[in-house]
């Protein structure tokens, strides 16, 4: 499954070696995201035994934000509408938390 780890800016080659010696896994890097395929096994190892990583999860949806409340609000409800959050969460409620790095017009 698609995964993410987010790390702290500048790190990010050191979080991708970190997945390589841990998992034996190539992957991709952006600011402060590293993303790769990797099991749940997989996902839960990097989770105990990774130091470089902030925070660890599931890739479910990818795009980008746009400038206007209206038009992100629309991307957030097409990508996630496919997504099939029970099989992870069996009727329970859940929290997202985001974190803003960089400056941007919107």
């Amino acid at each position: 499954m698609k995964t993410f780890a987010t790390t702290h800016r500048g790190i990010e080659q050191t979080t991708r070696q970190e997945i390589k010696e841990l998992l034996g896994k190539d992957a991709t890097l952006q600011e402060t995201v590293v993303t790769f395929d990797a099991t749940e096994m997989e996902v839960a190892t990097l989770a105990y035994k990774a130091q470089s990583i902030k925070r660890i999860g599931i890739l479910v949806a990818s795009f980008q934000i746009s400038k206007t409340w209206e038009n992100t609000l629309h991307q957030f409800q097409y990508h996630l509408s496919s997504v099939n959050f029970s099989q992870w969460l069996n009727n329970k409620t859940f929290k997202v938390e985001s974190e803003r790095i960089g400056n941007h017009e919107f």
